[in-house]
Formats: structure tokens, C-alpha cells, sequence
């Protein structure tokens, strides 16, 4: 018989990756293509391919959808993105608390609070949390199903195990993004 608990548990941590990995592949293409910066840019706080505030971002948006059992498109959209601007700027403080400094200026975007959060990039995080909420997801939770197996334990394992060494190195060394 199968822990419960085991098994949501993989599935949170598996989420706050994969939404982590997503939100750096974001930023990475928008700063390093978008925003016509010469080279890649690896706008991660860590090492590796993971932007934490996506993955804590989601966890939280999902909770409280889910706790208000919301499933509309739009409402999806509009509290997705208001909360998503909460989370980034106590992101912001958090970070610049933790590390000296945060690791995005907003000040030349239109109605911004302290270069920490603005209109347009709170958008784009309502779009992505909504495409996460109807489309990333009901992926995850179909390979879940599919399969669970050793392999799949194996795999998470191994990814989990670089995250959180990628993690301790990170504070360590004092990293902060580009």
C-alpha cells in the first residue's frame, strides 16, 4: 500500500520545480532575447535552471484557489495576478533581507511600487498561473498517474537531491541573480 502522504508530497515538491524550472526558462528567454541582452542570462538566484519564487508563487496560488474553489478562466486570471504581485513583493523584501539585494528592478516599467512589482510583468505571471492552472497541471497530474513506478521516484529523487544542493551552495557562496 502506497503512503498518501508520500505520494502529495512528491506531487507539491514536484510542482514548486517544475513551476521553478518554468519561471527560469521565462526569464531567462525574456532577458536574454527580449530584452536584447548579448549572451544568455541565467536570472536565477541559484546555479541551476529554477527560480524559486515560481515555485512558491504557484503552491500559494493554487492553495488559495482552491480554497475559494475558484475554476473560472478569468477570476483565475485576475487573483492569480494579484496574488502573484503580492508574492513578488514579499519576495522582494525577503531576498533583499536574506541576500543584500533583489533580484529585478521594475522602475521603468509603467505603475511600478519601488522597481519591486508593476502592471506588465504582474500580467504575465496572472497568464502563466492561469496556462499552469489548465494546462501544466492537468499534464503533471495525467504523467503522475501514468507513471508511478521507481523510475519516476528515481528521477525526482535525483532532481531533488541537485536542488537542494544547488540551494546550500547557493546561500554559501552569497550567489545572487544576474
Amino acid at each position: 500500500m502506497k503512503s498518501t502522504i508520500g505520494i502529495k508530497l512528491r506531487y507539491i515538491i514536484e510542482l514548486f520545480l517544475c513551476a521553478s524550472m518554468i519561471g527560469w526558462l521565462y526569464e531567462s528567454i525574456w532577458c536574454s532575447m527580449v530584452e536584447n541582452q548579448i549572451g544568455f542570462v541565467n536570472r536565477g538566484t541559484l546555479v541551476g535552471p529554477w527560480l524559486i519564487i515560481y515555485g512558491v508563487g504557484i503552491l500559494v496560488i493554487i492553495s488559495i484557489l482552491k480554497y475559494f474553489k475558484i475554476k473560472n478562466a478569468y477570476l483565475i486570471f485576475l487573483y492569480s495576478t494579484i496574488i502573484a504581485a503580492v508574492i513578488e513583493l514579499l519576495g522582494s523584501y525577503l531576498q533583499e533581507f536574506l541576500t543584500g539585494s533583489f533580484s529585478w528592478n521594475y522602475t521603468a516599467y509603467f505603475m511600478n511600487f519601488e522597481g519591486r512589482i508593476a502592471v506588465k510583468p504582474d500580467i504575465m505571471f496572472g497568464l502563466m498561473a492561469l496556462f499552469g492552472m489548465k494546462q501544466i497541471i492537468p499534464l503533471l497530474d495525467a504523467l503522475n498517474e501514468k507513471y508511478d513506478n521507481k523510475i519516476h521516484n528515481l528521477i525526482f529523487m535525483i532532481i531533488l537531491g541537485i536542488f537542494i544542493i544547488d540551494v546550500i551552495y547557493s546561500l554559501g557562496t552569497g550567489r545572487t541573480a544576474q
